[in-house]
């Protein structure tokens, strides 16, 4: 049975491969939760992303909602917030794996430049 109502949101998986020393990485996992767009929200996204009008910063700022398993340098939780997103996103390659992912979870679409 399909319902039409569903959750306003959902939460995946993101898998961030952070470059280490001598060209190594290590993985980095967290949970987004990420805001289920619409069909139409959703069009608007791919339209303004091929129309240069969004980022993937600006992106992430639209449809992450929340997080959970990501932690300061002490491994205390952080509190999902701007500032704290920010840091996040700063270290690279997060923002374009939080984009990947939220992708790859909306009917399998791939994101067009």
């Amino acid at each position: 049975m399909f319902k039409i109502a569903v959750n306003p949101t959902y939460t995946a998986e993101v898998k961030v491969d952070v470059p280490t020393d001598n060209g190594k990485t290590v993985q980095r996992v967290f949970e987004a939760k990420f805001k289920r767009p619409t069909q139409t929200e959703l069009d608007s996204i791919y339209k303004r992303i091929k129309d240069s009008e969004l980022s993937d910063a600006g992106l992430i700022d639209e449809v992450m909602v929340g997080w959970s398993a990501v932690a300061d340098e002490e491994g205390t939780a952080l509190e999902f917030n701007p500032a704290n997103l920010a840091a996040l996103l700063e270290i690279h390659p997060t923002r374009p794996t939080i984009v990947q992912t939220f992708f790859s979870t909306v009917h399998g679409a791939k994101r067009k430049n």
